[in-house]
């Protein structure tokens, strides 16, 4: 479906004072605020980000958060840490954050 062919009528436009009064999620509800995330820019070969692209498609994910799960699998790797069963938590962590939030 495209964004042409969705029905909004029965959601209204919010007014200047609905947007006025607006506040980010993370101060809402702190639980929920993404933390230790830092937006970067960088380049990558065609061919990682197809991959990474491709896989997130599958798995119904951010291809970014792919991105970072593999990041941080290397770096555990590199400093000799072997608890996979935290790693693990951390990702499932931080995707229930994405749903929710």
């Amino acid at each position: 479906m495209t964004d042409d062919e969705i029905d909004f009528s029965d959601a209204p436009e919010l007014t200047d004072e609905q947007l006025a009064q607006m506040r980010p999620t993370g101060e809402l509800f702190p639980g929920f605020a993404q933390t230790g995330k830092q937006r970067i820019t960088i380049r990558l070969d065609q061919k990682i980000v197809s991959y990474f692209k491709q896989r997130a498609e599958r798995t119904e994910t951010n291809y970014q958060t792919l991105i970072n799960a593999a990041l941080r699998s290397f770096v555990a790797q590199a400093q000799g840490e072997t608890d996979l069963r935290s790693l693990v938590r951390e990702v499932v962590r931080e995707e229930m954050q994405r749903v929710v939030g």
